[in-house]
């Protein structure tokens, strides 16, 4: 059970499971995001920003000065996407607290989505898209949704490289503004 749980002003829940013994910080941010929640144009937005997270942000201008800050203080960091939502998961020292956080809030807040790594982070989702169908259980996987549900988005819309045209057609502005709003509670 949580020790203290608070809501910010927008909303979003916190809750602080404090263990002494432990010596390090373990940070989880869950926003409701992923492909059940997008449509049109948005699809496969958030799978193409886990992608693209590590890329730059305002503080972090590309990722050598992102894994340089993580390698000096002991930060482990991932991106993730899922059907329903997108998160942020982060370890560091409980001694480095503060550039924990500073990385925590670049990571979720901060990023700039460079132009210049669009068509390369559209291949590697392409590929990892492509590739997940070429282990049998993930095929078995496919065709057991396929029978219960119908061809779902990845089958009907095509995997068009994320539809990058979209994607890299929406002002950097618009796209900060997409994770922005998924941001909220």
């Amino acid at each position: 059970m949580a020790k203290a749980t608070q809501y910010t002003q927008n909303g979003a829940h916190i809750a602080l499971y404090p263990m002494p013994s432990v010596e390090s910080v373990a940070v989880n941010i869950t926003v409701r995001a992923g492909s059940w929640y997008e449509a049109g144009v948005h699809w496969g937005a958030f799978h193409f920003m886990e992608h693209m997270s590590f890329d730059g942000s305002a503080r972090f201008k590309n990722p050598i000065s992102y894994n340089f800050f993580r390698e000096r203080h002991g930060i482990y960091a991932n991106v993730y996407t899922d059907v329903d939502s997108m998160g942020y998961s982060l370890t560091f020292p409980r001694t480095k607290l503060s550039e924990g956080f500073t990385f925590a809030r670049e990571l979720v807040f901060g990023p700039t989505f460079p132009d210049r790594q669009l068509q390369r982070e559209a291949e590697v989702v392409s590929q990892e898209y492509t590739g997940m169908y070429s282990n049998p259980h993930q095929r078995f996987a496919r065709n057991i949704r396929e029978r219960l549900f119908g061809q779902k988005l990845y089958e009907t819309q095509g995997f068009d490289g994320l539809r990058l045209s979209a994607w890299g057609g929406w002002r950097h502005d618009e796209r900060l503004v997409l994770l922005r709003e998924s941001l909220l509670p």
